[in-house]
């Protein structure tokens, strides 16, 4: 009664820890599980054909109840060593096969049946001890708690030495199982801490490096904003290196470039931060900081730029935003150019229609006393267009004496 007792607690304990490993392989994926899964499988199935097998059943039950042994220890050592990044040798399928070989030739007698239940119990409690000796391996990774796990397996394998000698003591072999259940137990318990404890280091290990890495993305973007600041600072300086040189328009011109130039370093200085953090930038305060920096520049300080928002704020990626600002201050710059300055009177307006942002720029001024510079409304023309095109939509911009009109319409897949 208590060995029928001690095989049913074993059994139980193999049959839960192998619905427990198949559900971490169905979750987690790792092929390492799906051995140890069949180990426990196995070796339920071992304890289901010792219960129901009658004592007077042919011998090659037995010999198939240690098959099942071997084949156990073998998926064991095998997912044990996939676990803990081991490679394992031939010598170990070869050592299951001699054993199975061994238990095998006792059907025909050429071996006694002690012989062949030590056969397959040896190579169980060699495999047993192995795996708890390869846990040793992640003691650097995991601490001295693994220490608790590889001591359980070797006292496991250990026992398992035993099994030929005192399977048929019918005073030792109920707490034999007994042991025996409850070493698996701890194994198998222990097999999954250290599981979740290795995820855990490496989800540290890779949390730290995508602390790293998100640190040199903040170095890089800083790297990028002082190049791209400091270039332009040295294209305005370029402009200034032969003064002497220039025409009276030239000298003009050279201002005008070079304003241009400041306004777009600091356009972007304005976008850096945005760049930093979280790549989106709000639109309507975006486009009035861009506004402050031109009326600055332009306007001599007066409020010659006024901005109508029709639209609640909404988050733009940074880099169309910026696009937009550009194309803004292109415009501007055209009106000055074109217009009395002291004349100027730009409505920005922006506003939702529909699934689209739109924006309308709208200008009356004076043309300056010389007229209107065709060369310098051609190249504006030129940029406006091509902004326009990174934005890929269509637009509308008339540019005449009396004024200048600009409408563009920015698809909805840019804000969110």
């Amino acid at each position: 009664m208590w060995q029928t007792t001690g095989i049913l607690f074993t059994f139980i304990t193999a049959l839960m820890l192998t619905f427990v490993f198949f559900y971490l392989y169905t979750q987690e994926k790792d092929r390492c599980f799906i051995y140890i899964t069949g180990s426990w499988a196995i070796y339920a199935a071992r304890f289901i054909l010792k219960a129901f097998t009658p004592a007077d059943a042919p011998y090659f039950v037995a010999t198939l109840h240690h098959l099942f042994v071997i084949l156990s220890g073998y998926l064991l050592v095998y997912g044990v060593y996939c676990f803990t990044g081991k490679r394992l040798g031939n010598g170990w399928l070869i050592g299951a096969i001699v054993a199975a070989a061994v238990s095998v030739s006792a059907v025909f007698g050429v071996v006694t049946p002690l012989t062949a239940v030590s056969a397959a119990f040896f190579y169980i409690g060699i495999a047993t001890i192995a795996s708890g000796l390869a846990f040793l391996t992640l003691r650097s990774k995991l601490g001295s708690g693994i220490h608790i796990l590889s001591a359980a397996m070797v006292l496991w394998g250990l026992h398992k030495f035993d099994y030929p000698f005192l399977v048929n003591n019918h005073d030792f072999a109920p707490w034999g199982f007994f042991i025996g259940s409850i070493m698996s137990l701890i194994t198998g318990l222990g097999i999954i801490l250290v599981y979740f404890g290795k995820n855990r280091r490496e989800l540290i290990q890779l949390n730290t490096l995508l602390t790293e890495h998100l640190n040199e993305k903040d170095s890089l973007v800083n790297e990028i904003k002082h190049r791209v600041y400091n270039n332009l600072q040295i294209i305005d300086s370029l402009l200034y290196m032969y003064p002497d040189e220039f025409s009276k328009e030239g000298k003009l011109f050279v201002e005008t470039i070079s304003r241009r130039i400041k306004i777009m370093g600091t356009i972007h200085q304005l976008s850096v931060p945005s760049i930093q953090e979280e790549s989106k930038v709000p639109f309507v305060r975006f486009i009035r900081n861009t506004i402050d920096v031109m009326e600055t520049n332009l306007c001599s300080g007066n409020d010659c730029i006024k901005l109508f928002a029709g639209m609640d704020e909404e988050n733009v990626n940074v880099s169309k935003a910026l696009e937009m600002a550009l194309l803004l201050h292109e415009l501007v710059s055209s009106s000055h150019i074109n217009y009395e300055p002291d004349t100027l009177d730009i409505i920005i307006s922006v506003s939702r229609l529909g699934k689209n942002v739109t924006i309308e720029y709208t200008c009356n001024a004076s043309p300056r006393k010389e007229g209107l510079q065709d060369g310098n409304a051609a190249v504006s023309e030129c940029l406006i267009a091509a902004f326009a095109d990174n934005l890929d939509t269509d637009y509308i911009y008339e540019h005449s004496e009396k004024g200048t009109v600009f409408r563009i319409n920015v698809s909805d897949e840019l804000t969110g």
